[in-house]
């Protein structure tokens, strides 16, 4: 598995299935997330990608702390792996980014990328103020898209949020449970 910048990629000239998220944790939304793309990319001979960014979007919108994050970069890259994932596109999450419509965002990481394959979370939101969702993919045209509905377990839906929750209460079990991994 290689990490790659958009640069990089667009030179690769090949068709793409590509799994967009910033996947913290990696837990088993995530993993269900990033596993219809690494199997859409083998089935129709594609390059599987994951496109994440190089910081959490709600860490630069101001919602959490810098140093909440339930991975680093090189854990998160290792599970990618494992997961045989072909290349990690990290997109720096800067004030341009911030401010990309989500029309600019499909032309430039998906069209552009020759994306013919998107798969994202049902609560994945892009674009200038996250107006860009779910709806804006499906309608776009130009590449298949498929939604992962939320997994659940015991009631309570798997979420980057719902383990930070365990981890401040020390309940690795739990933890343990919604990453689909020992700690």
């Amino acid at each position: 598995m290689n990490v790659i910048s958009a640069s990089k990629l667009e030179k690769l000239n090949e068709e793409l299935a590509v799994a967009i998220g910033f996947f913290d944790g990696v837990h088993l939304g995530h993993q269900a997330v990033i596993k219809k793309a690494v199997k859409y990319a083998k089935k129709n001979n594609l390059i599987s990608v994951v496109m994440t960014f190089d910081r959490s979007p709600k860490f630069v919108l101001g919602k959490v702390k810098a140093d909440s994050n339930l991975t680093t970069d090189d854990e998160k890259f290792a599970l990618l792996e494992e997961m045989d994932v072909d290349y990690v596109l990290v997109l720096e999450f800067d004030d341009e980014l911030l401010r990309m419509s989500a029309q600019d965002f499909i032309d430039e990481y998906l069209i552009k990328t020759k994306a013919r394959f998107v798969s994202v979370g049902f609560d994945f939101r892009f674009g200038y103020r996250g107006l860009g969702d779910c709806n804006v993919l499906l309608n776009h045209g130009g590449f298949a898209v498929e939604i992962t509905e939320p997994v659940m377990i015991g009631g309570l839906k798997v979420s980057t949020t719902e383990i930070k929750k365990y981890r401040n209460e020390k309940k690795n079990g739990k933890i343990e449970e919604m990453l689909g991994r020992t700690l």
